[in-house]
């Protein structure tokens, strides 16, 4: 009997675990460039200022404090991210990019780096620990100074000492009881999952595919975007860089058909990127009127012809939907070993 309760107590930690990061990552999805109290990112100045005062006093404090922090637009948030130069210990529960001001450009973009911590105590170890990860992924993907938000999301308590040491990693620390008024901003409360309440069972491990999606406006350069988290999803397949750097390409080549196709520069760009251990599959919907497909001798710029000859060159497959509501353009790249040694068999198989 003590070994059953014993094995139910990390169970019950980690699907309470789960449940606060997949509640943060669908909040994060809703910032929206809006404007919310920094005291909802830093617990040591929160603490000071509403220890032992009720919900009331809290709420009507923060609407009258002036500090204010605006969120970046989140484009993309991925569960589980783990770096390229480490295993389990190097995952982030979560990992966000984002734009300043909505600006979907390289020099605009933010990275947010997420972790949830469900322990009684708040240690030393755990902060610097998310501290040194942080690091790496930092020289990982050649971030610039203020490029990465460091944010962990905790639910016991914290010693002063830690607190002050995360201030000085530049570490953004938010309790539960912060996370509840954050929710309330975003009119979210009933996410929050009870200590009772239970989730349905997931899949086990390996059987699904890892998806994510992503939302550009049409607008100059936004395919580098959509290549660069081409790149982070191709990550997590451990792909070699030639297969890495043609999926790239492809994506920019159909952004682009996207973005001359779409009908309008206030359009929307819709991206799919689904990673199972045999293949990747990455969509692109416009809401243009559709397009004209390639044709025998029609090589022109214009009608990026050469375009989509030269994706279905990068790929394996490549299907092309259009009609009234939009085109769809679907590519798939094999990743089994030896998939690239035949390219006339590429996805030849049912």
């Amino acid at each position: 009997m003590q070994a059953k309760i014993s094995r139910g107590l990390p169970e019950r930690a980690r699907e309470e675990h789960e449940g606060i990061a997949e509640t943060a990552k669908e909040m994060m999805r809703r910032w929206d460039c809006r404007e919310v109290p920094t005291l909802l990112f830093d617990f040591g100045r929160f603490h000071e200022a509403f220890k032992g005062k009720g919900l009331l006093e809290i709420v009507i404090g923060l609407d009258e404090d002036k500090r204010k922090v605006r969120l970046p637009k989140i484009s993309s948030v991925s569960t589980g991210y783990r770096t390229l130069r480490g295993g389990s210990r190097f995952d982030f529960d979560l990992v966000a990019y984002g734009f300043r001001d909505g600006d979907f450009s390289e020099e605009n973009l933010v990275i947010w780096a997420v972790d949830v911590n469900t322990e009684k105590m708040l240690g030393q170890a755990a902060v610097e620990h998310f501290e040194n990860r942080c690091r790496l992924l930092s020289l990982e993907k050649s971030l610039k100074p203020g490029q990465l938000r460091k944010w962990i999301l905790f639910d016991g308590s914290a010693d002063a000492s830690v607190v002050k040491s995360a201030g000085r990693y530049g570490i953004h620390l938010t309790h539960r009881t912060q996370m509840r008024l954050f929710l309330n901003l975003f009119g979210m409360e009933e996410l929050e999952k009870g200590p009772e309440e239970k989730r349905p069972p997931e899949a086990p491990a390996g059987e699904r595919p890892l998806e994510f999606e992503l939302v550009l406006p049409m607008k100059a350069d936004a395919e580098l975007v959509a290549a660069r988290v081409a790149e982070e999803v191709a990550s997590y397949a451990s792909v070699d860089k030639d297969t890495v750097d043609r999926i790239k390409m492809a994506i920019i080549e159909a952004c682009i058909n996207a973005f001359e196709h779409g009908g309008s520069d206030r359009g929307k760009v819709r991206l799919r990127y689904i990673l199972s251990p045999e293949r990747i599959e990455l969509f692109v919907q416009d809401e243009g009127k559709g397009f004209r497909p390639l044709q025998a001798g029609d090589e022109s710029r214009r009608n990026r012809g050469w375009g989509l000859k030269l994706i279905s060159e990068l790929v394996d497959d490549v299907e092309i939907t259009t009609g009234e509501d939009g085109t769809t353009v679907r590519m798939v790249k094999d990743l089994r070993p030896g998939s690239d040694e035949d390219p006339t068999t590429a996805g030849d198989e049912g």
